[in-house]
């Protein structure tokens, strides 16, 4: 596979990932950084010709973690917002004063 192959790929997947993040899945990124330095290592070896087409495809590798990023921090904002809502549903009223000054 080529390094503009394997670019591809990857900017693929971070896009389907986003898309899963934005239903609300959970997303696993075990492996992700390894990929990417795997990527950026033969993109640094690629024969100077290919650099310039190359450099594109890394800007948009760039673009797709950062919408990633993105979608993954509305997911957990989501999630904190939903959780602080059901926690305040099972937290009991405190009794109420009795004005019973018998």
């Amino acid at each position: 596979m080529s390094v503009g192959e394997r670019l591809a790929e990857l900017a693929a997947a971070l896009a389907e990932m986003r898309a899963a993040a934005l239903e609300g899945a959970m997303v696993d990124l075990a492996g992700l950084d390894g990929a990417i330095e795997d990527a950026l290592v033969a993109a640094r070896a690629a024969p100077e010709s290919e650099r310039t087409a190359l450099l594109a495809q890394l800007a948009q590798l760039a673009g797709e973690l950062d919408t990633l990023a993105a979608a993954l921090g509305r997911q957990r904002h989501a999630g904190s917002q939903q959780r602080a809502a059901a926690a305040y549903r099972a937290t009991p009223l405190p009794p109420a004063a009795s004005n019973d000054n018998s």
